[in-house]
């Protein structure tokens, strides 16, 4: 099979799964002839027609998150609303960059994943059998976060003048911002307006500035070509300092790009979409994940990762985070659940540290809404317990009818187990100390606090006890107030013990209750069968999603093989066929591990049937739920990075066993950032070969290097720069020399 070159921002992954949703059957029929090596390489994904907005593609930054035709426009941390009653959520502004040009026909559009832009290719009726080519270029700014554009480029082929009308479409006034035009000339509007409900009484609404260029009719002379651009800016109280005015800042940045390129008039200036391209290229070259085989398990992969990292932006922390529908939807209210800390969170630390980093900031600067939350209970807990849905100020934000809100905690230890993968992966010390443990410590007050003392034994058999956890919701979440959820359980007890770990590393000394705890909490088991009920009392029914089968991976709880094969054999069966993709990607990588290579194939195809043509859009389940869920993206993700790709994270060094996807050619994790290093691993049916480069400085380097086989005890030096081959079917740990 011809393998895919590949070169997509840093992320690139083809493999060869046929029977994927998302496969384009012919990908390259019709399209212009300008696009086709970047979709022979899947790094742009187009169509002849655009899906219903509710499947539109999206431009954003981070910053702002834009669905293309849509007339909402978002911006990360901007919320509006009372905490839980209204509930808080996204707060919309008009989307004053929705252009539209009167009389023309769309006949070709793409979301170019290489420069983070979106296309889109109209004839233009210019009278009986004459049309001119229009071409709108779409992005959100990869240099300047408070800045969207939207270029408008004119082929006038015709000898005569051709005169277009650009029109804006931007729905309905906001309700949840009050704007007022503050100014205005021939060029471009300003607008100021505030958040109309702040998120608690005692917190304050939120500035919102804008700057944009006006719609204009364009005439361009027969025989020519010209670029108009026509921009929007913004800027906010959360990112401008206390005393500034937000819409000055805004028009600040505007007149800023409009010097740089020009616009309103044609562009004549530096080329926008070129320095697009080369700036967003620079954020994310390097890293990646290279499946040689097929292409549209490439598409699928990319813009999986696409619309991950286009909800990122470190500029923007501690602000930047990951909500389930993505920067450019209100889905789930934008708010903040455990989707970002175990289900995003493992590709983002392994290939972008920065973005990574960034997102943990989030929960730090949230610490005393934490606090708050554990306080709010009747008796109160300790510590700090993150809450089941966040947004701008930390505090509890699920709308106040749901019981996951109150009843949901395991959330609390998974952000303890997102900040262990950043420190095992960059062993850096210092952020340890000062933004991780001071979360870690709470966190092991409050799961202290939350667990009783059960199963006590006389004190003629020993007197000791065991811990339950009574009264949550599993991630099964068709089940309310259940006792001793496995997953709730095993995840406290990971969290206990990292927690030991951390506090001797920072040169704390840990309570001796959380090891005690960790030891002896109780977790349902049953010996004659080997499954963990997913809780005291469990009968079998259908659950909604990956519960048991996540405690070995991701979690790390220890457990026989023949354990988690029971495992996967009970739940697989009993798990909603309509539920979130990403069960499927935990079977898969379940499989993976216990080398069942033919049960894996089996489930892979549903990681990733959520994904929808022409760009890739995610849905919930395969036919509803949120959109673009980028929860989904995450579990897909990972079932190839930690399931093919058999990365993973150790105190004692990086574990890697790749294995194949069906019908490959060859996987490669490219430049995984690892302890100062960028580690790359490419592996054939025949080969091995392991590569360090030098990596981000994200932490203290590893001054020398030595891969293990776990398999075989042999032990092997590696060099920075130098391709080292091992014995492909062997497993590995590389580790460092300090």
């Amino acid at each position: 099979m011809k393998p895919h070159s590949q070169q997509f921002l840093g992320l690139i992954l083809v493999a060869l799964l046929a029977s994927s949703a998302y496969a384009q059957e012919a990908p390259f029929e019709g399209a212009p002839s300008e696009w086709t090596e970047k979709i022979a390489r899947a790094g742009l994904l187009w169509g002849p027609t655009e899906p219903a907005v509710r499947l539109e593609t999206s431009v954003a930054n981070g910053y702002f998150g834009w669905v293309v035709a849509s007339n909402d426009l978002y911006i990360q941390g901007v919320f509006n609303g009372a905490a839980t009653k209204g509930p808080s959520h996204r707060a919309r502004v008009p989307s004053y960059l929705n252009l539209l040009l009167k009389d023309s026909e769309p006949y070709a559009s793409a979301i170019d994943m290489e420069c983070n832009a979106f296309y889109r290719r109209s004839r233009y009726s210019a009278g009986l059998f004459k049309h001119i080519d229009v071409e709108q270029t779409i992005f959100a700014s990869a240099i300047d976060m408070h800045i969207l554009v939207h270029l408008i480029t004119v082929n006038n082929t015709l000898d005569q003048t051709a005169t277009i009308e650009i029109q804006r479409s931007t729905g309905d006034a906001s309700k949840d911002i009050t704007f007022t035009s503050v100014a205005e000339n021939d060029d471009f509007e300003r607008y100021l307006g505030k958040t109309n409900i702040p998120e608690l009484a005692t917190s304050t609404s939120t500035a919102v500035g804008i700057a944009t260029s006006k719609p204009a009719v364009v005439k361009v002379p027969g025989q020519s070509s010209q670029t108009f651009a026509f921009v929007t800016a913004a800027c906010t109280s959360i990112d401008q300092p206390a005393t500034a005015d937000v819409s000055a800042c805004a028009q600040t940045h505007y007149q800023m790009w409009m010097a740089r390129y020009g616009g309103g008039a044609a562009v004549g200036k530096a080329n926008p979409l070129a320095d697009q391209c080369a700036a967003w290229r620079t954020r994310y070259a390097g890293s990646g994940i290279d499946v040689e085989g097929n292409l549209p398990l490439a598409q699928s992969v990319n813009s999986s990762y696409f619309y991950i990292m286009t909800s990122l932006n470190p500029d923007h922390a501690p602000h930047t985070s990951l909500s389930p529908g993505s920067v450019a939807t209100n889905g789930y209210n934008g708010h903040v659940f455990w989707d970002q800390d175990v289900w995003m969170y493992p590709p983002v630390a392994y290939l972008s540290p920065v973005d990574a980093k960034a997102m943990m900031e989030y929960r730090y600067a949230r610490l005393q809404g934490a606090r708050l939350k554990a306080r709010s209970y009747d008796p109160p807990y300790q510590g700090a317990m993150f809450p089941w849905e966040s947004a701008f100020t930390g505090e509890e934000t699920c709308p106040e009818w749901a019981a996951t809100g109150q009843l949901e905690q395991h959330i609390t230890p998974d952000v303890a187990w997102a900040l262990m993968q950043y420190y095992l992966l960059t062993n850096d010390t210092d952020w340890l100390a000062e933004r991780a443990y001071p979360i870690l410590k709470e966190i092991g007050a409050w799961i202290a606090s939350r667990v009783t003392p059960c199963h006590c034994r006389p004190v003629r058999m020993g007197a000791a006890c065991q811990y339950c956890v009574d009264g949550v919701i599993p991630p099964d979440e068709y089940v309310e107030n259940v006792n001793n959820s496995a997953y709730t359980n095993a995840a406290m007890q990971v969290a206990l013990r990292w927690i030991v770990e951390a506090a001797h590393l920072v040169g704390e000394k840990p309570a001796p209750e959380w090891t005690t705890i960790a030891d002896n909490i109780y977790i349902p088991y049953d010996p004659t069968t080997m499954v963990h009920p997913e809780y005291d009392g469990y009968d079998g029914r259908q659950i909604k999603q990956a519960d048991v089968i996540m405690m070995p991976y991701p979690l790390g709880f220890d457990m026989s093989a023949a354990s988690r094969r029971a495992d996967l054999l009970r739940y697989v069966n009993v798990t909603d066929p309509k539920g979130p993709a990403m069960t499927f990607a935990m079977e898969t990588i379940g499989f993976i591990d216990l080398d069942d290579a033919e049960s894996a194939a089996r489930y892979f195809p549903q990681a990733y049937a959520n994904i929808h043509p022409p760009f890739g859009v995610w849905t919930e389940t395969p036919t509803d739920g949120a959109v673009n869920f980028i929860t989904g993206a995450g579990g897909f993700l990972q079932s190839m990075l930690n399931g093919y790709g058999g990365m993973r994270v150790r105190p004692t060094g990086m574990r890697f066993r790749p294995r194949l996807p069906p019908d490959t050619d060859a996987i490669t994790m490219r430049q995984v950032a690892y302890l100062g290093a960028a580690v790359t691993v490419r592996a054939t049916p025949k080969s091995l070969t392991l590569r360090l480069d030098k990596g981000l400085p994200v932490g203290p380097a590893c001054p020398a290097w030595q891969v293990t086989s776990t398999t075989t005890g042999t032990r092997v030096g590696v060099p920075l720069g130098t391709n080292v081959a091992l014995a492909p079917a062997d497993e590995y740990l590389l580790s460092c020399l300090w």
